[in-house]
């Protein structure tokens, strides 16, 4: 059963919608309807990706899609939305990328007073062996990777430096 709503605008606020309607070739409930979604949602229609949606598109450059994602997400108001859901891989192996999706949206939900999102604290998103920045060998580069990296990605066996989700 559909529930009904009424809405009273204003005279002129009638004539505005019915304009903007009628630019735009849309009926004046598909204006309200797309205004409510927008309103509810505030990053609706904005075609933000979440990590899950990145994991399972067909890309070939999750690099960039992951750079992306970042920029998005710094401008996103529903944060959690992006990181939440368990990614689904489309391809069978992910490589390091299961490990960096995972610390990536650990850091950001303890960056931004998030709740960290249950799928990145399993098992299977900790790498048995660490990962280094530009796979240095050199000692003394990884015990400043140790010392620097964020803990989130240490945790996760990243060990690629402060500034690892920089967008600068």
């Amino acid at each position: 059963m559909n529930d009904l709503v009424a809405v009273r605008f204003s005279e002129g606020d009638r004539r505005r919608i019915g304009m903007y309607a009628n630019e735009n070739n849309l009926s004046v409930s598909e204006v309200i309807r797309e205004a409510v979604r927008a309103y509810i949602s505030p990053d609706y229609g904005k075609g933000y990706l979440s990590l899950s949606e990145i994991a399972n598109a067909e890309t070939e450059d999750l690099t960039l899609a992951f750079s992306q994602f970042l920029d998005d997400f710094a401008h996103a108001e529903d944060k959690l939305a992006l990181i939440r859901d368990e990614p689904i891989w489309a391809k069978e192996d992910a490589g390091r990328w299961y490990f960096d999706f995972a610390a990536a949206a650990h850091k950001l939900a303890d960056d931004n007073g998030l709740p960290v999102p249950a799928w990145c604290l399993k098992d299977e998103y900790f790498s048995k062996e660490p990962y280094w920045a530009f796979d240095t060998e050199n000692e003394a580069y990884r015990v400043y990777l140790v010392e620097n990296t964020p803990k989130e990605f240490a945790w996760h066996g990243l060990y690629l430096g402060p500034n690892v989700l920089d967008r600068r």
